[in-house]
């Protein structure tokens, strides 16, 4: 699935710091692009908020569940 992401949507791993993540190109290419870039940035705010006691662990649950088909 990471393979696929790095193709579809220009991923690509990078090092900050201690942690390896994925990282977008500066300047995106495409709608779908730009539409993965606001999920991920949603789902770090949940993540972080989850993390600062701002959600639940059954909102968080939830809010993930809601994206199943």
């Amino acid at each position: 699935m990471l393979f696929e992401l790095e193709e579809a949507f220009c991923l690509e791993p990078i090092k900050v710091g201690e942690t390896v993540a994925l990282a977008f190109p500066e300047v995106l290419g495409s709608e779908d692009q730009e539409a993965l870039a606001r999920a991920l940035r949603h789902w770090y705010r949940n993540n972080r908020d989850l993390k600062d006691n701002e959600l639940t662990r059954d909102e968080y649950v939830a809010w993930k569940d809601s994206f199943n088909a």
